[in-house]
């Protein structure tokens, strides 16, 4: 029988991490251009972006293992308010210190628009439509993060970079409002009877690790150096553009087609992934990533640029969705939410570590350069899934081990 993905609370996810998506997405063509029209050091710029990862990396698995114990409800009310909140300090803020606390509050509260949602739908989708119901996740966040981008780079052609933070603040208190009136009863969801086996086998003996441990590492690192791209690619294409002569209006377009673009190929790669199995789709999307990354440092224009972006899409789609996907497959149930926080803080070094080196390439060289230095890392990522990960995922392995 088929389940409806589109109803009742599963719905409500999906508007509730697409409002706040959106409020993201509306800061990202704006924010480094604020930075740098304040005149903050292009090191610094890094530096605060980057600060936001490092917020990830100590946060992320918090929420997952909180949502565990409480259930997703008060987690994604106190994140979602919390993002409003932020927002509207951007509007506010004037000092480098304060950018900094308030790139790491946002990192604090945005971190669980991941964890959240992937565990709330690999509790109620049932695994055989799961690699698309968490394409529809990441879809769900990806889609507000590209259409947030459009509405913040066309609105900076007529309005200032703060009156853009604040409106971002609105579209935010709308998905906490949400969250309230779905969410706020919602506590710990019961473990399926048919996944209670699995999680009774995939418990570790006295003294051994979790047998889950191994294909979680392994997915995280892969992400890691992917997101380190993402980070990169988010912090520094407005500057790289905007130093193409591109204006606000067509930044924002570049980063909506990498983010829009993404979240409209995510079910279908997961349906793809769910036939073909993970590895190859992740190989291709990491390639596709590579030589997009590359082909910023070289695009002459925004035509170029638009292109190169509609390829970074492509990548998104293809990586991050599959290996949530195959460790949502060899993860108990019971502790779906604390591995997929594990995952988020392991990949979220690559998060903090993209803008930070990023910026300091720049500073010493050019900002080109930067974006070959990503594409540099994005090829470990290429070696470690083609000599680590399973065709078509540990299910099997992991559980039986």
């Amino acid at each position: 029988m088929g389940i409806d993905l589109l109803r009742g609370k599963v719905a409500a996810m999906v508007a509730i991490v697409s409002l706040s998506g959106f409020a993201y997405g509306m800061q990202l063509p704006i924010l480094p251009l604020y930075l740098s029209s304040l005149h903050i050091p292009p090191s610094v710029i890094g530096l605060i972006l980057g600060t936001f990862g490092f917020a990830l990396i100590i946060f992320e698995f918090g929420w997952g293992w909180w949502s565990d114990h409480v259930g997703v409800g008060l987690p994604l009310i106190i994140t979602r308010t919390g993002i409003a909140v932020v927002m509207a300090g951007y509007g506010l803020a004037q000092t480098t210190p304060a950018f900094f606390a308030l790139q790491f509050a946002s990192g604090a509260f945005f971190c669980a628009s991941g964890p959240l949602p992937w565990t709330y739908f690999g509790h109620v989708i049932p695994p055989q439509r799961r690699g698309e119901a968490i394409g529809l996740a990441q879809t769900s966040l990806t889609l507000g993060i590209g259409l947030g981008a459009f509405a913040g780079g066309v609105g900076a052609e007529s309005f200032s970079y703060r009156a853009i933070f604040f409106v971002a603040a609105g579209f935010a208190a709308a998905s906490a409002l949400l969250a309230f009136a779905t969410f706020r009863d919602v506590g710990p969801i019961q473990e399926r009877k048919e996944e209670a086996t699995v999680a009774a086998r995939s418990r570790p003996a006295a003294g051994r690790l979790p047998t889950y441990l191994w294909p979680l590492l392994v997915v995280a690192s892969i992400s890691l150096v992917t997101q380190f791209g993402l980070s990169g690619e988010r912090g520094f294409l407005p500057i790289l553009a905007q130093s193409k002569g591109i204006h606000p209006a067509e930044i924002g377009i570049l980063l909506t087609v990498v983010s829009t673009g993404s979240a409209l190929l995510m079910v279908p790669v997961g349906r793809l992934s769910d036939r073909v199995g993970r590895k190859p789709v992740l190989l291709v999307g990491i390639v596709a990533g590579t030589l997009g990354l590359a082909g910023y440092a070289l695009a002459p224009g925004f035509l170029a640029l638009l292109g190169l972006t509609a390829l970074r899409a492509f990548s998104s789609a293809a990586t991050q969705p599959v290996l949530i996907t195959v460790l949502s497959e060899v993860t108990p149930s019971r502790m779906r939410g604390q591995a997929m926080g594990l995952f988020g803080s392991l990949e979220d070094v690559g998060i903090a570590i993209g803008p930070a080196l990023g910026g300091l390439i720049w500073s010493i060289s050019t900002i080109g350069n930067a974006f070959l230095a990503m594409a540099a890392v994005s090829i470990v990522g290429l070696a470690i899934a083609a000599g680590l990960l399973k065709e078509r995922g540990w299910t099997a392995a992991a559980v039986d081990a």
